[in-house]
């Protein structure tokens, strides 16, 4: 983000009283409309995903978690003899935590157990939902392609930069909020956003010389 951050500052530093580079019509630079896209495809996504959480709720209380509550009969126990219950979400952690060779009666049971949750979830989400992972993944990547195109987007205005930078660095803190979206700006194309940046900026200056 320092790259960013320098990249603000020599936005700031263009004199944007010159002809040549003024702020002008949000219209006229492409910028505007690739933030508002990009918006958009934001604000789906995170649609997407609420509705995909309250099936998954709706699924814990009609039909149950997707872990299965399981005695952990590893040893050595604290105090001996006595196990704890812990979840299991595959048949791995009841492998884990309830060993076949050891317990092969009590190991089956959970293991039907929670074949027989998933199957019920399975259903219940599915009509309840359809494909439950495409719900996401559809506006997922129509906002991974629209970030993409945002980074790629070179503003021809001073206002045009400083808006996109003011829009990926606040849709960064917002991506760390408690709604588990976050918009698709990682290393890779923040470094597409610095050099789109630095592009625009060396022509900013240009032609204001």
């Amino acid at each position: 983000m320092n790259m960013l951050v320098s990249t603000a500052a020599t936005a700031a530093a263009l004199p944007v009283d010159s002809p040549s580079i003024a702020a002008g019509p949000p219209d006229i630079d492409p910028i505007f409309a690739a933030i508002e896209k990009h918006r958009v495809a934001m604000d789906a996504l995170k649609r997407a995903n609420a509705e995909q959480e309250r099936v998954l709720r709706l699924a814990d209380e009609m039909v149950g978690r997707h872990e299965l509550s399981v005695l952990d009969m590893r040893e050595p126990s604290n105090p001996p003899g006595w196990h704890p219950f812990v979840d299991a979400a595959c048949s791995y952690d009841i492998e884990n935590f309830v060993p076949r060779a050891k317990h092969p009666e009590l190991h089956d049971h959970y293991q039907a157990a929670l074949k027989e949750r998933m199957t019920a979830r399975a259903k219940f989400v599915e009509e309840m939902a359809g494909d439950i992972d495409a719900l996401v993944n559809v506006p997922g990547v129509k906002e991974f392609d629209a970030a993409e195109e945002l980074v790629s987007t070179s503003p021809t205005t001073v206002s045009g930069m400083l808006a996109l930078l003011t829009y990926v660095g606040s849709s960064r803190e917002e991506g760390h909020s408690d709604d588990g979206v976050s918009p698709t700006f990682d290393e890779e194309n923040l470094t597409v956003l610095v050099e789109t940046l630095a592009h625009a900026a060396k022509r900013m200056t240009a032609r204001a010389s």
